[in-house]
């Protein structure tokens, strides 16, 4: 994902009244899309269709680009802020998912 790409989703964001002054939606509303957007991504998963799931994948991506401007954060902002947190736990990875330590 490049700063161009994020860059577009931001501002088709604000094309589409999701954010931005003439917003017509909230965190909550996008939260809503988000959980469709992850379940077709599921869908696509179990499915096996991997073009599929990369276009899922990246519709998720945008709308949690949305969902960052609502809370006053760039998306680049939130990513970092998680990669700061989660770079500091400790733990194992179990039967393929990572378990922090207590």
């Amino acid at each position: 994902m490049t700063q161009d790409t994020i860059n577009r989703a931001r501002q088709w964001g604000i094309d589409k009244k999701l954010t931005g002054p003439e917003s017509q939606s909230s965190a909550l509303i996008q939260h809503d899309k988000l959980q469709g957007e992850v379940h077709e991504l599921v869908v696509e998963i179990v499915n096996d269709d991997l073009e599929a799931a990369q276009m899922e994948l990246g519709d998720c991506a945008v709308v949690l680009i949305q969902i960052a401007e609502h809370l006053g954060k760039s998306f680049e902002e939130c990513l970092e802020m998680a990669v700061n947190k989660i770079s500091k736990r400790t733990g194992e990875t179990i039967d393929g998912v990572f378990v922090k330590d207590k």
